[in-house]
């Protein structure tokens, strides 16, 4: 018994590390309030120089999106890429999936503004959903 509570123990210390190491990480606040229906055209810029026209659908708490992004195809050269994504909506945090063709994919994390008109967020590659950079964006 003694064993199994310090199991239990030791288990909740890691949980609560790994959860503070994350949020030293990514300083964006989480709400649980109420965040208006998401959908409809929002504008948004990832990484420094990259836009995307975000085309959003919510239904309840998922969420989903085509956008139309400038993107890096291949060193050197730029062009226009399809994606889209989804995600599941919790207070004012969606988190989620992208995908690009096939070839790229990930994930992402937004924070809505209590309003619902702007978010700030990362974009991370393959099981990351961070180590992309920020994607931000307004309607």
């Amino acid at each position: 018994m003694l064993k199994r509570s310090l199991l239990l123990l030791w288990l909740a210390a890691v949980a609560v590390g790994c959860h503070a190491s994350y949020a030293r990480h990514v300083r964006i606040p989480v709400s649980s309030a109420a965040v208006p229906d998401l959908s409809g055209t929002w504008n948004s810029r990832w990484g420094e120089d990259y836009v995307a026209v975000l085309f959003v659908k919510q239904e309840g708490e998922r969420v989903t999106a085509t956008y139309t992004t400038t993107a890096r195809l291949e060193q050197g050269v730029e062009g226009t890429i399809e994606g889209s994504f989804e995600g599941r909506l919790a207070g004012n945090e969606l988190r989620g999936t992208w995908e690009e063709g096939g070839a790229r994919f990930g994930r992402f994390r937004f924070v809505f503004a209590a309003d619902g008109r702007a978010f700030e967020g990362t974009w991370g590659r393959k099981e990351l959903e961070d180590d992309g950079g920020t994607w931000n964006g307004a309607r």
